[in-house]
């Protein structure tokens, strides 16, 4: 069997993320983007001339081809149980914008499907691949910090009426799965379960703020971990100005703060032990942001994984994992 070069991607969804994603991924040296697809066929046509790939006004049509290896689903949350069991059923890999699915039911049916297949099944998840954030799960692997007690996650969002009109999805908890939990607090519940381990119980609040929003705009909770670990949490669109995402870890030996987009901002330990540091060897092209690093390396490992035939950084059942927090956060506070 001839040896596969680079991996050849449908891209389903060509809206903000979807240009992020197609941004990074025609920067990665063996990945190729072949065919895309939106419901909007202007937005679909200007974004396959932009990215020099081939526009399908059918789904199918762009994923079934003999050149498509994966599919990058960034489409609206609601469509991505479908839309990825399709291309399952199609025998190809499949890379999906949080979350997995919006019901525990379908993220289970996926799992199954794709493990049944032997398909690689993953959801985007940048954060995971800071340096910093490397560096502070070493620490953890390390017991650097010692025994962690308190954790306290803070992910407070400013989100104008701008944001909501232009994708109306977003306001409904139907297509999205819910409020400022599933769509913003995702990615730092998956880094605090990544780093922390499951949960065993949750106590907590959401409220709706934001004048005919429909969904909760606030959520503030406490949560016991199975290892004892006891932690706050808020999550907000509506705090004014922006605050970025801040996790914080205080253990026995010491504490560590992370903000997003700036990384360890805090690293206190009673040895005076410094933080570890991680390397990280892969090169990224110029012409990527900063802002997009992260999201460089997800994707290269994603790649990495089919052209290696092995598992990627993000196994999928940890993803379903941050899924089901959120739903039981939210049967809890109702």
């Amino acid at each position: 069997m001839e040896e596969k070069l680079s991996v050849g991607f449908a891209l389903i969804g060509c809206g903000l993320m979807g240009d992020r994603h197609a941004q990074v991924l025609s920067s990665i040296t063996n990945a190729r983007i072949i065919s895309a697809y939106d419901l909007d066929e202007s937005r679909g046509k200007n974004f396959s001339e932009k990215y020099k790939c081939q526009y399908s006004s059918e789904i199918e049509d762009a994923i079934n081809r003999e050149d498509v290896d994966a599919v990058l689903i960034a489409s609206p949350s609601y469509l991505h149980a479908e839309q990825a069991m399709n291309a399952g059923k199609l025998e190809k890999h499949v890379l999906i914008e949080k979350p997995l699915a919006t019901e525990i039911e379908s993220c289970k049916s996926l799992i199954q499907f794709f493990e049944d297949k032997e398909l690689n099944l993953s959801v985007v998840s940048q954060k995971r691949f800071h340096p910093d954030v490397q560096s502070l799960k070493l620490a953890l692997e390390q017991n650097l910090l010692g025994e962690i007690f308190l954790f306290e996650v803070s992910i407070n969002y400013h989100r104008d009426d701008h944001y909501f009109e232009e994708a109306p999805w977003r306001s409904s908890g139907h297509e999205s799965g819910g409020g400022v939990l599933m769509n913003q607090g995702i990615h730092y519940l998956d880094l605090l379960l990544w780093m922390l381990g499951p949960y065993k119980k949750i106590s907590g609040f959401t409220k709706t703020v934001r004048p005919d929003y429909r969904e909760e705009d606030l959520a503030v909770g406490i949560v016991e971990l199975v290892n004892g670990t006891l932690g706050v949490m808020t999550a907000s669109t509506v705090t004014y100005p922006n605050s970025p995402e801040q996790l914080s870890l205080y253990g026995t030996l010491g504490s560590c703060t992370i903000v997003e987009g700036k990384g360890i901002v805090d690293w206190s330990h009673k040895d005076g032990i410094k933080q570890p540091e991680f390397k990280n060897d892969l090169e990224i092209p110029k012409e990527i942001p900063s802002k997009l690093f992260s999201m460089y390396r997800n994707h290269s490992d994603f790649v990495e994984s089919i052209l290696c035939s092995k598992e990627t950084k993000v196994p999928v059942r940890e993803s379903m994992a941050v899924v089901q927090f959120v739903k039981d956060f939210y049967e809890v506070s109702s």
